[in-house]
């Protein structure tokens, strides 16, 4: 692949993962807003986006196709799937539809993911590999600032006033209570149409990626999958590595609202400053990615991530310290998390050549899962222990588990041909 078809096929991939993943954000900030509008309880939808959550777990289900198939063709599968469940639930704004359109979006992400990954070791020499993947990572924390406020301004357009409103006023008519899906609506049609440009930009301007093998790939089944990773130390060793280093992050995660609020007395408010302070840690991580990974090394830099949070998190609750050393505690102990899972992305994209999409599937399912796991451990950790440094000293023990098994089992790629 020349030059310009490589950077041309990284721009595509990058704004194309960008529609994904707003497809995945743009409901957070509005749940009120969108329950309004769709006539149901504000738990109706916190069940939908918690199901949505959970559907990265089929990823090593469906992951696995994109070696069987070809990642271009299944990179613009799901775009296509995303495009068809936006609009029909625009024509349907009706909650059950909605719930769909939610589970549907997050397969397609948990499928768009893993397609696109191996799409990139396929076409992208692994000594350029880390930093192409930090730019497609900026689309994760790039979505939710173009989607929050781009979702904001189209969901209240259910708030203006409407003839029926008006009528009412008019006529000196008792308030009728009663919200439209208007806002909605038109969030996902523009949500349908940005997917559906996205698609039309894949099978136009991405190249088909050759193979990494001559041979044509069998059938894999989710079986087979499995047989592959586990006939592989460094596969299976990846898998760990998602799962512990997600559980730990969420043991922390799950609690530091609380942390804050009792050790700093921070307000709701406040604490969505917090936020912030994480989103950016976030974004500094993929910029470091991308100027650093492929110079410094991608091993070592997950390594460093991994043992900088692992100590942050008992650090911070262990040290009684001022908010604003809390805050830059923090920031530091996220911009470690970040670094420690991009990082390790091109890395895993190279355990397995022949699999490459099976073996990400199956990270990301690795990391869904530890999302899952490591809410519910840390819930019930502090709930027992009641002190927020046993808590973080749990999270940073399976921290470092997860460094050991990095250090242990998974090598670095010195050269790829």
């Amino acid at each position: 692949m020349t030059d310009s078809k490589a950077i041309r096929s990284v721009i595509i991939l990058t704004l194309s993962r960008l529609v994904v993943n707003m497809t995945r954000r743009f409901t957070y900030p509005f749940i009120p807003t969108i329950s309004r509008q769709l006539g149901v309880p504000i738990s109706s939808v916190q069940s939908i986006i918690a199901l949505q959550s959970s559907s990265g777990l089929v990823s090593p289900l469906v992951g696995p196709w994109a070696d069987q198939f070809g990642a271009k063709r299944i990179a613009a599968s799901m775009v296509l799937l995303i495009t068809a469940s936006a609009f029909i639930t625009a024509a349907i704004p009706q909650i059950w539809i909605f719930a769909l359109a939610m589970v549907l979006f997050g397969i397609s992400k948990a499928s768009f993911d893993p397609a696109a990954y191996a799409y990139l070791g396929n076409t992208i020499p692994y000594q350029q590999r880390g930093t192409v993947i930090g730019i497609v990572e900026l689309s994760w924390a790039a979505s939710l600032l173009i989607v929050a406020p781009l979702a904001g301004l189209l969901l209240g357009f259910s708030d203006l006033p409407t003839g029926l409103s008006i009528m009412q006023e008019i006529a000196n008519l008792p308030a009728l209570s009663f919200s439209t899906p208007y806002g909605l609506q038109l969030v996902l049609l523009v949500l349908g149409v940005l997917s559906l440009i996205a698609y039309l930009g894949i099978q136009i301007g991405i190249p088909r990626a050759k193979s990494s093998t001559k041979q044509k790939q069998p059938i894999v089944t989710p079986i087979k999958a499995f047989k592959i990773i586990r006939n592989s130390t460094a596969a299976m060793a990846a898998v760990g590595y998602s799962v512990l280093l997600t559980i730990a992050n969420e043991i922390f995660f799950i609690n530091y609202g609380l942390f804050m609020e009792i050790n700093h007395g921070l307000t709701l408010v406040a604490l969505g400053g917090v936020t912030v302070v994480i989103s950016l840690a976030e974004f500094i991580g993929e910029v470091s990615i991308i100027g650093l990974v492929d110079r410094i090394g991608k091993r070592r830099m997950a390594l460093a991530g991994v043992l900088i949070s692992s100590i942050m998190y008992l650090i911070l609750p262990a040290i009684n310290v001022s908010l604003s050393l809390a805050l830059v505690m923090i920031f530091v102990m996220f911009l470690g998390v970040e670094i420690s899972i991009v990082a390790a992305l091109p890395l895993f994209t190279e355990i397995l050549p022949q699999h490459r999409a099976t073996v990400m599937s199956s990270a990301m399912g690795g990391s869904a899962l530890g999302r899952l796991l490591g809410a519910g451990l840390g819930g019930v950790i502090y709930a027992i222990a009641q002190n927020f440094v046993i808590t973080g000293g749990v999270a940073m023990a399976i921290g470092i588990g997860c460094f050991t098994l990095m250090w242990w089992f998974i090598p670095e790629i010195v050269e790829v041909p």
